[in-house]
């Protein structure tokens, strides 16, 4: 990548104590960036017959994607001093990017489960054996051409006046906020069926990079002659999401003096945040058949990656399929058109919601303690207007096969207040050794896809699941915001300048924790393959805890001789632990929760100049819960 940045200032003196600052910077971003990933579902270990081993696979994805990302940005800051008791200010910013993912593209061996009544086979090492005859193994390919355009305006205007010793602060505020999809190609190739054996064994390094033995499939995984790319599979999608949001706060500050070096600070204040958002799609379909293309006319070229250990197999070459396919007139495929206008609109909404709230806080300090309590109150307003374009299944879920004639427009609310105290201790033993004591309430607000009850049919959540067999999402209009209870101890060493050594004890004791939430209906009412519907949305974890431990260190090396006293290093180290009930009488990890955080980074900062190199690793993540009898992973 490649990236630039001009920033220009200057301040004018306006006479007496009045003084005007200007800054003014844009820039500009290029980057290109890939992902290498292996993606596994586990076998369902409640079917029949169940499978050899618990870690046997039902499919196997690798998948190879590129990106380019063009970034820009103009910003400006105007500050106006009318004296040393009244400031004015105002600030402006523009910026964006668009981002193309040309192309990801995705190999997946299907129905690779290790069953014995089709031939599989388990040996004493782990490694594992498929009849792919005798399991319908197949290979399917796709890819994927996708553009993603945002654009970010904000704009804030706001001021402080010293009014004999009571300071006011205030400040309004103006957010836009566009996030568009102009298109977003699929392509598909028919599945190919494969015949021989095949065999895996994913109990190496944790199951981290499971080995891969496809010869004995004598190439028909492999021959791109046998990948037809069909009309039927192909299409296309727009979606467009805007957001506006307006707000303002002011705040109040005054000293009380108590006598002998002991003093105490009220501060209280006001803020309201007002948002409008809309979000629309629209999916097109090949209203036409044609030839189908094999992929041996598209250049095709192999992709491998891990060192070497996986490999995508022939896939098209990106600029020879876009030539032959985005033409309307060429004889493989027709003109997209929306295939579903009424269940497209069942994934529309428009949202409003406002915040109010309201804070007082007051500061004790004597000697070298200070005591902090605050309360805080706010007050939410959601409305919600969506539509409804599938009739209902007795538990709540859309019937995709039963669209209803014409969506219906339904409207919800949501509507609560909260009381969110805190209370903070803080000891200065001397200015090198403080230590910290905190107690707090916060709350964290459902997003608008998680209780916004529209229905997605496809891959809206199912992708963040990893499985491809969801037919409904949606959102859950019950959800509870989160609230957690909060209490922090922390150490801070400072030995010297520019070097800190601290450890922060955590432990948070959250209700209505978030998370995603599998669901199936199986046998009457499915309406799925087989009488079988996959389900994602979202539910609260009634209670749950999150617990751990930081430790940080960072340090410039000011002590060497010059140059090399610009030297410095700073690193971090989380570890966490969690635990909720994560399904109906089960307890465990909570979702999206790692277990260990680090990072690390080598500085120099030295006459205006700075380069940091740094790294970071984040732990393992789990991605939903619900149902643990059903095929996720």
């Amino acid at each position: 990548g490649a990236r630039g940045q001009l920033t220009w200032a200057t301040t004018l003196d306006l006479g007496g104590e009045s003084k005007l600052g200007i800054l003014v910077t844009g820039g500009y971003q290029y980057s290109r960036f890939g992902i290498d990933d292996l993606e596994d579902d586990i076998s369902d270990p409640g079917q029949t017959p169940a499978p050899l081993v618990p870690n046997s696979v039902a499919d196997y994805q690798f998948r190879y994607y590129d990106y380019e990302r063009d970034r820009a940005g103009v910003g400006t800051n105007i500050n106006l001093d009318l004296d040393k008791d009244n400031k004015l200010y105002a600030n402006l910013f523009y910026a964006g990017y668009d981002e193309y993912r040309n192309p990801a593209m995705h190999t997946e061996y299907r129905n690779i489960d290790a069953l014995a009544a089709n031939g599989s086979s388990v040996a004493s090492d782990g490694t594992i054996t498929i009849n792919a005859t005798n399991s319908g193994t197949f290979v399917r390919k796709t890819f994927t051409d996708e553009l993603t355009q945002f654009r970010d305006l904000a704009a804030e205007l706001g001021g402080q006046n010293n009014l004999g010793g009571f300071i006011l602060d205030y400040k309004a505020t103006f957010a836009y906020a566009d996030d568009n999809v102009p298109f977003n190609y699929n392509y598909r190739f028919q599945d190919n069926s494969v015949a021989g054996t095949l065999t895996y064994k994913n109990n190496t390094n944790s199951g981290s990079s499971p080995s891969f033995n496809f010869s004995g499939l004598n190439g028909t995984d492999t021959d791109p002659t046998q990948f037809l790319l069909v009309p039927s599979k192909s299409n296309n999608s727009t979606t467009s999401y805007q957001v506006a949001a307006y707000g303002g706060k002011a705040d109040g500050k005054f000293d009380i003096p108590l006598g002998g070096g002991d003093a105490s600070t009220v501060k209280f204040g006001a803020a309201m945040r007002m948002e409008y958002s809309t979000y629309t799609q629209t999916n097109f379909s090949v209203a036409t058949g044609g030839t189908p293309l094999p992929l041996s006319q598209l250049n095709p070229a192999s992709y491998t990656y891990y060192n070497g250990l996986y490999s995508t197999g022939p896939m098209p070459d990106f600029n020879t399929t876009n030539n032959l396919l985005n033409n309307n007139s060429n004889q493989y495929e027709g003109a997209f058109t929306q295939a579903d206008p009424n269940g497209d609109k069942g994934g529309d909404y428009t949202n409003w919601e406002d915040v109010y709230a309201g804070y007082a806080m007051y500061t004790l300090k004597s000697g070298p303690m200070e005591v902090m309590t605050r309360a805080r109150l706010e007050v939410t307003h959601i409305q919600y207007n969506w539509y409804q374009a599938y009739q209902l299944l007795a538990n709540g879920d859309p019937n995709t096969s039963n669209e209803l004639a014409s969506p219906i427009a339904e409207t919800g609310t949501i509507d609560y207040s909260n009381v969110l105290p805190s209370l903070g201790f803080k000891y200065t033993f001397n200015p090198d050794v403080i230590t910290r004591m905190n107690y707090s309430q916060t709350i964290a607000r459902p997003t608008q896809s998680q209780y916004i009850p529209s229905f997605s049919l496809g891959q809206a959540l199912s992708a963040q699941a990893n499985n491809g067999l969801v037919q409904n999402t949606f959102g859950n209009p019950s959800l509870k915001p989160i609230i957690s209870n909060n209490i922090d101890f922390s150490f801070e060493l400072y030995p010297q300048k520019g070097a800190i050594l601290a450890c922060d004890f955590f432990l948070k004791d959250i209700s209505n924790y978030i998370a995603l939430n599998y669901s199936r209906v199986d046998g009457p009412g499915g309406v799925g393959s087989g009488g079988v519907t996959d389900s994602l949305n979202y539910s609260n974890v009634p209670t749950s805890g999150i617990y751990g431990a930081e430790f940080q260190y960072q340090q410039q090396y000011t002590m060497l001789p010059d140059p090399l006293n610009g030297l410095g290093f700073r690193g971090s180290i989380s570890v966490m632990g969690s635990q909720g009930q994560i399904a109906s009488g089960i307890y465990g990890e909570l979702p999206f929760q790692s277990d260990l955080i680090w990072e690390t980074g080598i500085f120099y900062k030295q006459g205006g100049f700075t380069f940091d190199v740094a790294g970071n690793f984040t732990g393992k993540n789990l991605m939903v819960v619900g149902d643990p009898a059903v095929d996720n992973s």
